[in-house]
């Protein structure tokens, strides 16, 4: 799963997965913040086997957080084998402001579940966002709106399937709670800049 989340039973919010094989993982990154030509940051990045927890904290990016911040960025990411084998990830971002609050946001959350035996599934169940406004106006989950001429921001995109491969059967279900893609440069931020909340 990916917070964005991914889910395959074989195992990978981010991105959780199981095969029928028996082998879980998955991923989930809280807020990852990529600009060309600059070192970046990303927090809540946890991957498993084995099972692992993001513990909540704020993010700002850079000191000032003048491109993203967040009060809280928390994931997780589980997984089991058996008869049964399921993969699950997770990640919860609240109080996102990005590019000085021309992008806004209450929460997101991404969650992604997978699950093998007796046949695949996957699910998204949970995953929303809440109070998510792009330059003063409201934009629901599975929206995709331009930002201003800069580029664009989309929410709450879900997608999922069976798969199969080396390792057996699989599903993987991906989620992106909000993604922000700039096209052109935007106060002093080059074109080619991409931050992700929940994957």
């Amino acid at each position: 799963m990916a917070a964005l989340a991914i889910l395959a039973l074989t195992g990978s919010a981010g991105a959780p997965s199981a095969t029928s094989a028996g082998k879980p993982s998955a991923q989930a990154v809280g807020i990852q913040v990529t600009v060309p030509g600059r070192a970046g940051a990303s927090a809540g990045v946890v991957s498993g086997p084995p099972d692992a927890v993001g513990v909540g904290g704020s993010f700002a990016y850079p000191g000032d957080g003048s491109i993203a911040q967040a009060g809280s960025v928390s994931s997780s990411v589980s997984g089991s084998s058996g008869a049964k084998t399921t993969a699950t990830a997770s990640v919860e971002v609240s109080g996102l402001s990005l590019f000085g609050g021309e992008i806004t946001a209450g929460s997101i959350t991404s969650r992604a579940t997978a699950k093998a035996g007796g046949g695949v599934t996957g699910d998204a169940k949970g995953s929303s966002a809440d109070g998510v406004v792009v330059m003063g106006q409201p934009v629901g989950p599975g929206a995709s709106v331009s930002y201003g001429t800069w580029g664009t921001v989309s929410v709450l995109q879900q997608s999922g399937a069976p798969y199969t491969g080396s390792g057996g059967r699989g599903f993987e279900a991906r989620v992106t709670g909000l993604l922000v893609q700039l096209n052109a440069e935007h106060n002093g931020v080059p074109a080619g800049t991409r931050i992700l909340v929940g994957y």
